[in-house]
């Protein structure tokens, strides 16, 4: 029987960058396969992030007339590793040895497959308890799991290449852009709300494109279309602001000319063709990115991103009338222009809001405290 190689990542940041895109991209197949008749499972993408990251091949699925113990799933060993596969000369690669393990198996009679059985997938990606202590001993992959604290906090995509996205093709050369640093170091606040507001933008025009594709033939092709363009549009927005390109600016600071690559505040939209049918995949790991990002800022600032509940009777706020909000109460705070708030670093825009929130909690209890004792 081949050996298999058990040790799989323990968390998203441990992932390899080819590691990570093989995951979404099962996460993006399985969730365009979804139907009424084949809905969502959970399980069945660990079983094929568990086959992906193991290099395993199924030669045959389970036979299901047979009794669930005595299932198994006949496998073999791929002749390459994901790593290899995002290498220059996978494709020379993968005929070598495809070509070399076909000659052995049909040529030397070697039989390289062998049983892998549901029991023991079950028993690998399923919580259970020790036998010896009792403690409980967690799946392989339940990190996996959406109400898992592991969160993707390294940005998967530090630099791309990008041509520029004409109406039906591509022109011009490739252009480098850099992606956000480590907990999106070095970001203004303008650009933070620039980030959060086309990302609800991008939210909206998805949740619109699966209405309509619930909807099949009651929508016409040219709406359909539309949609399309304006979830492709907001995508690359969202990606034009994260991403910073090569630029000749000047130094606040200094007063002096730099070259190199620097945000600067129309490029949401003069960078947005650039990123344009970026590959779905990757989009899925930067919002699995982005995902984290906002679980750190929660944790990190709890009075910002106070949750409220569903059932809550406030209107959700419109995202201009916040930004206009949280600038006019720190112009009234710190004494400040709103040009000064937009550059300000976007963690001390928060730290300043997170204050200003608890004084006024505070306040307000000892208010309530005052009005219970005059009673």
């Amino acid at each position: 029987m081949e050996r298999i190689n058990l040790q799989l990542p323990t968390s998203y940041n441990r992932c390899t960058p080819a590691q990570l895109r093989a995951i979404a991209a099962i996460m993006a197949d399985r969730g365009l396969h979804t139907s009424r008749l084949h809905p969502y499972d959970h399980f069945e993408v660990k079983v094929a992030v568990f086959f992906r990251l193991t290099g395993i091949e199924v030669v045959e699925p389970v036979n299901p007339r047979v009794n669930v113990e005595d299932q198994y799933y006949t496998c073999r060993q791929t002749p390459w590793t994901l790593e290899e596969e995002n290498s220059r000369w996978f494709r020379m690669l993968r005929w070598y040895r495809s070509f070399k393990a076909w000659f052995r198996r049909s040529v030397l009679g070697h039989d390289d497959t062998f049983s892998l059985y549901l029991w023991q997938i079950n028993y690998w990606l399923t919580p259970h308890k020790n036998l010896i202590n009792g403690k409980d001993i967690p799946g392989m992959l339940d990190w996996l799991d959406a109400d898992s604290r592991d969160h993707l906090l390294r940005f998967p995509f530090p630099t791309v290449y990008r041509r520029r996205r004409s109406s039906w093709f591509s022109i011009g050369k490739k252009v480098e852009f850099h992606g956000p640093s480590p907990f999106m170091d070095g970001f203004i606040w303008r650009r933070y709300r620039f980030a959060q507001d086309y990302m609800q933008v991008y939210v909206d025009c998805h949740n619109a494109l699966l209405q309509m594709q619930q909807q099949g033939n009651k929508v016409s092709a040219d709406d359909m279309l539309k949609a399309v363009k304006n979830y492709d549009l907001a995508k690359a927005m969202f990606l034009a602001v994260l991403y910073n390109s090569r630029i000749t600016y000047v130094d606040e600071e200094t007063g002096c000319k730099k070259t190199d690559f620097h945000y600067q505040s129309n490029q949401h939209s003069d960078n947005s063709p650039y990123f344009r049918n970026f590959p779905e995949s990757d989009f899925q790991l930067i919002l699995l990115w982005w995902q984290g990002m906002m679980h750190f800022l929660q944790k990190t600032y709890p009075k910002v991103f106070k949750k409220t509940s569903v059932k809550s009777p406030k209107k959700p706020v419109n995202p201009l009338e916040l930004y206009t909000r949280t600038t006019a109460t720190m112009e009234k705070y710190l004494h400040i222009t709103a040009s000064d708030v937009d550059r300000e670093p976007y963690t001390t825009i928060l730290q300043q809001l997170e204050d200003i929130t608890r004084r006024n909690e505070e306040i307000e209890k000892m208010n309530a405290k005052m009005k219970s004792r005059r009673k």
